[in-house]
C-alpha cells in the first residue's frame, strides 16, 4: 500500500485511524475501514469476463459471474479485503451492479473501502502506533522472497550462541494480508529439518493474528 506524504490526505488517515482505534480493549483487534476508490472499465460488449488489478485480483473469478461484456477492474489502491465473506460479497455487488451500467469504451470510479486491521497491544510496550505492510515494489503474496529471507535468519540463528537458552523461539512478523495466507508455513515445508531443528518453536505473527509453525519435537505438516 501507498501511504499518502502531503496534505491533506496524510491528515486524513490520521484522523481515520485515530476514529478506529477509538475504544478498542487492550489484546483486541479490529478491522477497520479507509476510503478508497476503484476503477472500472467496459472495454467491449463482446464476451462474460473481468480482469482484475490489485487488491480484487483473487476474486476475478467471482467478479465475471453474471457480467455481460468485457471489463477490467484496477483495484490496486485496495490492500485488504474484509475477513468477512459476506462484506466482500457486498463489495463485488457493488462492482458488478455499475458494470450494467457501462457504455462500450466508458470508464468510471467507485467508492469503495480498503480495510486494515488494527491491534490494541499490552500498555507494557512504548506508546504509539506501528504500522507493518510490505513497500509497494514488494508482493506479500510472492514466496521467492519469504523462503530467501527465512534462510538467512535460519542461517544466523545457527551461528548464534544459544547453549543458556532453555528455550529457543523464532517469531517471523510478515505483511499477510491474513493469516491463512502466510507463507512461512509452506517455506518451512520445504525445507531440511536440520535446517531448523536447534529450535523450540517458530509462530508466525500477521494481520494482528499468530499462527505455530513449529512445536517442541514436532514437523510443520504434524502440527495440529
Amino acid at each position: 500500500v501507498q501511504l499518502p506524504s502531503t496534505e491533506p490526505y496524510l491528515s486524513e488517515l490520521r484522523l481515520q485511524l485515530v476514529r478506529g482505534m477509538r475504544g478498542i480493549p487492550i489484546d483486541e483487534r479490529r478491522e477497520i475501514r479507509i476510503p478508497r476508490s476503484v476503477t472500472l472499465a467496459k472495454l467491449e460488449n463482446t464476451g462474460a469476463y473481468m480482469s482484475v488489478a490489485g487488491g480484487f485480483s483473487t476474486e476475478w473469478l467471482a467478479l465475471s459471474e453474471g457480467v455481460q461484456g468485457s471489463f477490467h477492474l484496477d483495484s490496486h489502491k485496495i490492500s485488504r479485503l474484509p475477513k468477512e465473506r459476506a462484506e466482500v460479497e457486498s463489495m463485488m455487488t457493488q462492482i458488478r451492479d455499475r458494470a450494467m451500467l457501462l457504455r462500450e469504451g466508458e470508464l468510471t470510479e467507485l467508492d469503495i473501502f480498503d480495510h486494515w486491521t488494527i491491534s490494541h497491544l499490552p500498555e507494557t510496550l512504548n506508546p504509539g502506533v506501528a504500522v507493518i505492510w510490505p513497500p509497494p515494489e514488494l508482493d506479500p503474496n510472492d514466496g521467492t522472497p519469504v523462503r530467501r529471507d527465512l534462510r538467512r535468519v535460519l542461517k544466523r540463528v545457527q551461528q548464534a550462541d544459544m547453549s543458556k537458552a532453555d528455550m529457543k523461539v523464532l517469531v517471523v512478523t510478515t505483511a499477510a494480508t491474513h493469516i491463512d495466507q502466510e507463507l512461512v508455513t509452506t517455506a518451512i515445508k520445504g525445507m531440511s529439518p536440520a535446517t531448523y531443528g536447534m529450535l523450540d518453536l517458530v509462530v508466525v505473527v500477521a494481520d494482528g493474528e499468530l499462527r505455530q509453525v513449529l512445536q517442541p519435537r514436532a514437523l510443520p505438516w504434524s502440527t495440529s
